[in-house]
């Protein structure tokens, strides 16, 4: 029930329509005091399978995988900055 800090999201996006592809991009942030995170992942303009994947680098916590399309439509997408914004990403970790 509260928020944890230094949580390592990791991004990894892969072609929608390419199985067993290799990921395109990687990033990993880190979750502030509030629990908050931002990923700016760019250059790609197919949609986009992606997965964000938490984790506890102390090991107190469970690891979660969450999965996104990212479609660049709707009303995700942003046509004047080209971006697709995913507000409604959030993990629930587990004590071990």
């Amino acid at each position: 029930g509260q928020a944890l800090e230094d949580i390592s999201i990791t991004f990894k996006s892969y072609p929608h329509d390419v199985a067993d592809a290799a990921p395109l991009n990687t990033e990993t942030v880190y979750s502030n005091s509030k629990g908050e995170f931002s990923i700016l992942a760019a250059g790609a303009d197919t949609d986009l399978f992606c997965n964000l994947t938490a984790e506890d680098p102390s090991g107190l916590y469970e690891s979660q995988t969450r999965k996104i399309l990212v479609s660049w439509e709707g009303v995700s997408f942003d046509r004047l900055s080209n971006t697709y914004v995913v507000n409604d990403c959030n993990f629930v970790l587990n004590r071990k």
